[in-house]
Order: structure tokens, then sequence, then C-alpha cells
């Protein structure tokens, strides 16, 4: 059956390289641009590396997109300092040398100006999908080569949820900073074994000193942003799937047990969000709303299949590799889930 597909089996499933929208590049800048991959490392975790090894700040160190940790990842950072290639050459000794990596590709220039957040064209991704009978490879590849447009409700994907193998409460403590609860937002941290809290004192934050100045003292604030941003995504899901499922005919799917997502039987092009309230954090950690519409409800793409091989991994069983791109902002492993939903439907 199609819904024993497997993705991410190993790290070498799963290769994305982003699509960067480049600022201006000079000889010699303040900034450096570095193309670096990694495997096994969140970005936030190369950001940490990155910031300890050549003594910047966090604040030194920017993206334009954060990639997790499952897979192999090329991504554009800029560092505010000037790096030689001897710098690069010790980096690279120091944490390239295992199967789990960080590596500095190249030095793609210099500039004025630091990369900017989701300043970003989008991702390019090559994934091998696993222990699929020939029935299933059949009907994906009837279904690629009917729709060369095909098409997504573009939810967050549990990823922005949690961590793998971890628990998925990001969203809930993304809530409680917004709220400032600081007793539940301790039970979250504590339940979400996240290695982000470990420099935080728990017990001075439960004798009552304000939790933003500890947090914000202590650990990235892109971090700190990413769980608020998290809460706005659980928010965002949550609002999409009820209005979907008011307008049209089709069925849920279970996302661990974070959402039932409904997703349409039929293609729809787009559909209005209707009024959304996000949150944020004004200068001083307190609490702000904003009203929101502008992310992409759906999301077309092309996807090109390979032929169908043997499972090395799997016996009996069968894999194909898919190459796609998605914007900024999308999440190509929800767009695999509700593909081969359409399979199953089609099986049934």
């Amino acid at each position: 059956m199609s819904d024993d597909y497997i993705i991410k089996h190993i790290n070498e499933d799963f290769q994305v390289t982003e699509v960067p929208l480049l600022p201006e590049i000079k000889g010699t800048g303040k900034y450096i641009y570095l193309w670096i991959k990694k495997k096994n490392y969140t970005t936030f975790e190369v950001e940490d590396i990155c910031k300890d090894f050549f003594s910047v700040s966090f604040e030194d160190i920017n993206v334009e997109g954060l990639k997790d940790e499952d897979g192999i990842t090329s991504q554009l950072f800029s560092i505010h300092k000037t790096i030689k290639e001897v710098d690069i050459e010790d980096f690279n000794k120091t944490y390239s040398l295992s199967d789990k990596f960080v590596y500095i590709e190249r030095i793609v220039g210099y500039g004025d100006l630091p990369v900017q957040e989701k300043k970003l064209h989008g991702n390019i991704f090559k994934l091998v999908v696993r222990n699929i009978s020939e029935n299933t490879f059949d009907i994906l590849k009837n279904i690629l080569q009917k729709n060369r447009n095909v098409s997504f409700v573009n939810y967050y994907d549990d990823q922005r949820f949690g961590l793998p193998n971890g628990v998925y409460n990001t969203h809930i403590i993304g809530k409680h900073i917004i709220n400032s609860d600081t007793e539940a937002l301790i039970k979250e941290i504590r339940l979400s074994k996240d290695k982000t809290w470990n420099v935080i004192d728990i017990d001075r934050l439960q004798g009552g000193i304000k939790i933003m100045e500890e947090l914000r003292k202590k650990i990235n604030y892109k971090k700190i942003l990413f769980y608020v941003a998290s809460y706005n995504s659980y928010l965002w899901n949550t609002h999409i799937s009820k209005k979907l499922e008011f307008f049209h005919e089709g069925h849920c799917m279970q996302i661990r047990d974070i959402f039932e997502l409904f997703v349409p039987n039929s293609k729809i092009e787009s559909f209005e969000t209707g009024k959304i309230i996000e949150y944020g954090l004004d200068d001083e950690g307190n609490k702000e709303e904003r009203d929101i519409s502008n992310r992409d409800t759906v999301v077309h793409t092309n996807v090109f299949i390979s032929d169908i091989e043997d499972d090395e991994f799997f016996k009996g069983k069968h894999k194909v590799t898919l190459q796609f791109f998605l914007p900024t902002g999308c999440y190509a492993t929800m767009f695999i889930k509700q593909l081969f939903h359409k399979v199953i439907y089609e099986q049934k």
C-alpha cells in the first residue's frame, strides 16, 4: 500500500538546495557570503557553530531560510567579519570530517549588507521515496503525467512544531512566550527536551525574573521568534483547514498528534483566507497583534519522476526519485504527504 511509503530513510534521500536572492556582490565589503552544506544539523545549530568558531555575535550571522537537520542541505550565510581562506580550511577540518558535518563549500563574495530573512526565491528538492509497490508507482506516475502542474494546500508541516524523536510542542511554547505565562512555559520547556533551553536557569525563571529579559540574554533571539512563528503557523493551519472543509468535499489527513488537516478531493487553484490574526513581540518583548493574509494558500509546481528502481533497504519493494522546486515558505514533506494521499484515494 502507498501509505507505507518512506522518505528520509537516510539523509542522502532528502537533498535541498536554496535558490537565494543574492545581495550586491563586491570584491570587498563588511560581510562575507558563504555557501554552506550541512548534514544532521539545523540552521540554528550551524549559526551557533559559526558564532563560536569565528568569535562573532548572533547578530553578525544571517540566513535567508531555515533548514532542518534531516537530509543534506545547502544554503547561503552572511557573516559580519573578515574571514580568510585559512580560517575556512580550519573550519572545514573541524566540522566536516564525520557523517554529521558542516562544510563551507565556497566564498560567494563580499558586500555591505547582510542577507535578509525570507529573501529567498525558494528551494530545489531531490527526494527518494522508498518502500513502494509497482502499483503505487504506476498510479503516482499517471498522476504526474496527467498533471504537469501539481497543486497542494500550503500547510505548515510537523517540523515547524517540533524536533524528530522529540515532543512536538514548539507552537505551545510560542503561545506561552507571547502570553508571558512563565509557569506554563517552564512546563513545556521541560517536556520539549530541546537543547535550546539548556543555557537557561529554569529555577531563576520560577523565582520571578522577567522571562523575556532572561531569554534574550541567553538565547539567539531568532530562536525565540521561531517559537512565536510556530504558534502563528498553528493558527494558520487550523484556520485554513476549517475553511476548506466548509467549502469543499474531501478528507482529513492526520499530522502526528497535532492536526487533522483537511485536503480537498478536487484540484483548487486558490482561495481567500479571510481575516487571520497573528502575534508578535514588540521591542520590549510584549505581545502585539496584526492581521495577515499574504501566505499563498495553494502552491503549484512541476514534478520530474525517475524510473522505478529496486529498493536496496526494503526487500521486494521499490524506490523512486522526485525532483521539483517550491517557493520559499513551502514544505516538501507536506507536498509529498498530499501527493501520496491522492495515490491512496485513487487506490480505493
